[in-house]
Formats: C-alpha cells, structure tokens, sequence
C-alpha cells in the first residue's frame, strides 16, 4: 500500500495534470512523461559500454557511476576482479 501512495503522490507532482484522464493509470505512464529516465542509474553514455554492473580488465575492476567510469586495482585489495553470483555485478572478490 505505501509503494503505491508513493508512486501516485510522484507521478500527481510530476505529470501535467492535462495529460491525465479519469481512464488514465499509473502503469500506462511512462518515465519520459513525467521527465525520469528509464535507465538503470549508473549508466550512461559517457561510460562508453561500461556498464553500473561493471566489467573486468585483468585484474582492474571497471563500472560507471553517475556517467564517470571508476577503476579499481582489485591485487592493492589482495583480490581478483571477478563476477558475483550473489549480487549481479563484477567486484573485487
């Protein structure tokens, strides 16, 4: 119950009141109406193909955070870049 207040109170502070009809609801809005981004954050172009969910180069762990692509030396860890069944993202391990 509080997600859905939560999503209609966005989406009534958001959307232009003249878009909305008595037959119009939430999941027939899409992010672009309400100016919200679709993508997953941490992505971006200014990342190139490096994704929020990271990658491996070498032993370099690679991902994007807020369109800024971070690199990590996973072996100053005493790690090895790898993926993470557990999380979904490549991390040092």
């Amino acid at each position: 119950m509080m997600a859905w207040l939560i999503t209609n109170t966005v989406l009534q502070t958001l959307l232009n009141p003249e878009e909305l009809t008595d037959f119009t609801s939430w999941w027939q809005i899409s992010c672009d109406q309400v100016g919200l981004s679709n993508q997953p954050p941490g992505g971006g172009a200014s990342c190139g193909s490096i994704t929020a969910s990271g990658e491996c180069n070498g032993n370099n762990l690679l991902y994007c955070n807020n369109g800024e692509v971070i690199s990590e030396d996973c072996e100053a860890y005493g790690m090895t870049c790898g993926f993470d069944n557990i999380t979904g993202q490549y991390s040092c391990l």
